[in-house]
C-alpha cells in the first residue's frame, strides 16, 4: 500500500543552512535581550543616582562631602547607592571597605580626616544613633559618653582601667583617660593590642579587641582602631526588638510621691507627634522633635500586629540629642496590667524567632 504522505529526502547543505540561519537569530535574540536588560539597569542606576543627589541636598551636604559619599558609594557598593545612604548595615559595610582600604594606603592624614568627613556625612544622613535594646555590631555605632573599660593586651594581668568615649570619627574611636589610668597609656606603642569591654543600657555585654594608634597628651585622649568583631553577651531583664511606629504622645504630669498607680486616669496636658524605635515587656524608645522633661508621663498608643490599639503609660528613664534636632527618650511603662504585657512580651518574642528578612532589614533607619 502506497502512504499518503512521503517526505523527501534531507540534503545536509539545507540542514547546515537552517541550523546556522536559527542559531543565528537565537544569538540575536539573546543579545538584544541581554542589551535590553543592561539599559534597563542602566535607567534604573541613573535614577538611583539622581536620588541620592537629592537627598544629599535635602540634608545639606557640602560639596566636599558630597564628593567623598560618591566615592564611597562607587568604590563598596556601585550597584546600590540609594541603600547605602538610608539602610544602616549598608552604610556600616561600605564605610568599613572604605576605610580599611584607606588604612592599608598608610595615608594617616588623608584616613584621619576622611575619617572626620564621613562622620559629618553620617550625622547628616540620619544614620548617627542606635535604638535603645538594639544591638551594635561594630565600635563606629557608639555614641559619645558610653562608659569603656580598657586595658593593654601585652600582660594578662594588665589591670582595666574606666574610660570614657570622648570623640567618634569614622577613623579612630577616642577614649578619655582619668587621672589615675593616663600613666600607663605612653607605654602602648602604635599597633598594640587593647582589650576592651562594655555594657549598652537594656541591650548587652561587649567584649572587643583592637588596636592602640595614638594618643593626644592634650586631653589625655587615646585613640583606638574601629572592629566589627565583637562578642555580645545578653544581659538586659527584657528582649527588645526593632519596632517602627509613629504614634502620638500624650504628656501627662508624673505624680510628685512616685506613685503611678493613677497614671491611666491622668489626663493629657498636651500632645506631641513621635515615631517609636524599639520596643520590649519592660519599656520602648521613642524619637520626638523637640527636648522633653524627665519629670513628665507620656501615654504612647501601641499598634501591634493582630491586636487591638493600647494606650500605655511609661516615665522617661533617660533622653539624649540626636541630630537634626531629633531627641530620643527611653521610657519604662508604669500601672500596666499584665496583660498588655503579656501581649508585647508575646509580640516581642515571635519578633525574636530567627527569620531571614527580618535578620537582612534589623538595621534599617526609622
Amino acid at each position: 500500500m502506497k502512504p499518503y504522505w512521503i517526505f523527501p529526502e534531507a540534503d545536509p547543505k539545507t540542514m547546515w543552512i537552517a541550523g546556522i540561519v536559527l542559531g543565528g537569530l537565537l544569538i540575536l535574540s539573546v543579545s538584544l535581550e541581554l542589551l535590553r536588560q543592561r539599559r534597563a539597569r542602566r535607567r534604573r542606576l541613573a535614577k538611583a543616582w539622581k536620588n541620592v543627589r537629592e537627598i544629599a541636598k535635602e540634608k545639606g551636604l557640602a560639596d566636599e562631602e558630597w564628593r567623598l559619599l560618591q566615592r564611597l558609594i562607587q568604590q563598596c557598593n556601585p550597584h546600590h547607592p540609594v541603600r547605602t545612604i538610608t539602610v544602616r548595615r549598608h552604610f556600616e559595610k561600605s564605610v568599613e571597605l572604605f576605610m580599611d582600604a584607606l588604612q592599608r594606603a598608610g595615608d594617616a592624614e588623608g584616613f584621619e580626616h576622611t575619617g572626620r568627613v564621613l562622620r559629618d556625612v553620617r550625622g547628616l544622613l540620619g544614620l548617627d544613633y542606635m535604638p535603645l535594646g538594639q544591638r551594635i555590631r561594630t565600635t563606629r555605632e557608639l555614641s559619645e559618653g558610653q562608659v569603656l573599660w580598657i586595658r593593654s593586651g601585652a600582660q594578662a594581668d594588665a589591670r582595666w582601667v574606666r574610660c570614657t568615649v570622648a570623640e567618634m570619627t569614622e577613623a579612630h574611636l577616642g577614649v578619655a583617660l582619668p587621672a589615675n589610668g593616663a600613666d600607663w597609656v605612653p607605654s602602648l606603642r602604635e599597633g598594640e593590642r587593647v582589650e576592651c569591654r562594655l555594657w549598652r543600657e537594656e541591650d548587652a555585654r561587649y567584649a572587643f579587641t583592637t588596636k592602640f594608634t595614638r594618643r593626644d597628651p592634650d586631653v589625655a585622649v587615646a585613640f583606638l582602631l574601629h572592629t566589627s568583631s565583637l562578642k555580645r553577651t545578653q544581659s538586659r531583664e527584657y528582649y527588645r526588638v526593632r519596632y517602627d511606629q509613629g504614634t502620638q504622645l500624650g504628656i501627662l504630669n508624673a505624680p510628685v510621691d512616685g506613685d503611678y498607680s493613677d497614671a491611666g486616669q491622668r489626663q493629657p496636658i498636651t500632645h506631641i507627634r513621635g515615631r517609636i524605635t524599639s520596643l520590649s515587656a519592660g519599656g520602648m524608645a521613642v524619637v520626638v522633635q523637640q527636648p522633653m522633661p524627665k519629670q513628665v508621663l507620656l501615654r504612647v498608643r501601641l499598634k501591634l500586629p493582630h491586636e487591638e490599639p493600647v494606650d500605655v503609660e511609661a516615665r522617661i528613664v533617660s533622653t539624649s540629642a540626636l541630630s537634626n534636632g531629633r531627641h530620643l527618650i527611653r521610657a519604662a511603662y508604669v500601672a500596666m496590667g499584665e496583660s498588655t504585657r503579656d501581649k508585647i512580651a508575646h509580640y516581642v518574642l515571635q519578633r525574636q524567632q530567627p527569620h531571614p528578612q527580618e535578620s537582612e532589614d534589623e538595621n534599617e533607619t526609622g
